[in-house]
């Protein structure tokens, strides 16, 4: 365990681990080479990461030498960029999973996540995953707010069987879920659809757009190789979803604050930025 283990994104995966009469290794102080040298010490077969941590390890190159069986990873979006970068550093073997405090809904291999890059994969057993729009359920393709019918041992008897999780996102036509970001105003739904494009971007490995009338971009991008200019394109998507030209913010990867889950510290980025330059530098 990579992660602080107070938050049930990263809790979870240990908690299963434990009833399963497994040994888990906690690492209590960040670093890759201090996870490298865990892993191998404790031969480890799995380990969870959060987005974040994919990323320092990735910037870092450092994997262990004894290869992992397993690389569980959630509690945040994970560009694209960065996943097929943690796929070259591991191998094909990252397993993603999504979902709330409820339940994990949905999971994606890395042979399914090559042939549907972005998805968080097809729901579970018994598990079902709708797409609805003002009571409307949505063909596939289309966005709206997701909500999942759960198994009945995974709420108790007073809940409602279907639980909205404030997400929102589409299914394609193979029943593959992609996450966009958080439901709101059509206003904010258009400022998370321009947060999942600059996520897709090549090189990018995380971003945040905050505001929806004068939009601020912050991209977090690798430093190993050439980086492209995203500025046109963020532009571009911008003007398709009916957006101002946001002000753009680059920074180094992993150099956001974020939550201990991974995610990017919003509240910390809502003044000016001071962690990354402006423009295509």
């Amino acid at each position: 365990m990579a992660n602080p283990t107070y938050h049930l994104g990263t809790l979870g995966p240990a908690l299963y681990a434990l009833q399963a009469g497994s040994a888990v290794v906690v690492q209590r102080t960040w670093s890759p080479a201090a996870f490298a040298e865990l892993a191998d010490r404790y031969a480890a077969d799995s380990v969870m990461l959060s987005p974040d941590r994919l990323t320092a390890l990735v910037t870092a190159g450092r994997a262990p030498r004894r290869p992992f069986r397993v690389v569980f990873h959630g509690g945040a979006a994970c560009p694209p960029g960065l996943k097929r970068a943690a796929i070259e550093l591991f191998g094909p073997v990252l397993h993603e999973y999504y979902g709330t405090s409820k339940s994990v809904l949905t999971e994606i291999t890395t042979a399914e996540w090559l042939r549907k890059p972005g998805s968080v994969g097809r729901p579970l057993p018994g598990i079902r995953v709708d797409v609805t729009r003002d009571g409307r359920s949505l063909p596939p393709g289309e966005t709206g707010e997701i909500g999942i019918r759960l198994r009945a041992a995974d709420r108790r008897p007073s809940e409602a069987p279907v639980h909205a999780t404030g997400d929102v996102g589409f299914l394609d036509a193979d029943g593959y879920l992609f996450v966009i970001g958080r439901a709101g105003t059509p206003q904010e739904l258009r400022t998370a659809r321009l947060e999942h494009d600059v996520r897709l971007l090549p090189g990018v490995t995380d971003a945040v757009v905050l505001g929806a009338e004068a939009p601020s971009c912050y991209v977090e991008h690798g430093t190993g190789a050439p980086f492209p200019d995203p500025v046109p394109a963020i532009e571009a998507s911008a003007r398709l979803h009916g957006l101002p030209a946001p002000r753009i913010v680059l920074a180094a990867a992993g150099s956001l604050p974020r939550t201990p889950s991974g995610k990017i510290r919003r509240a910390g980025l809502e003044g000016p930025a001071g962690a990354g330059e402006q423009g295509p530098g």
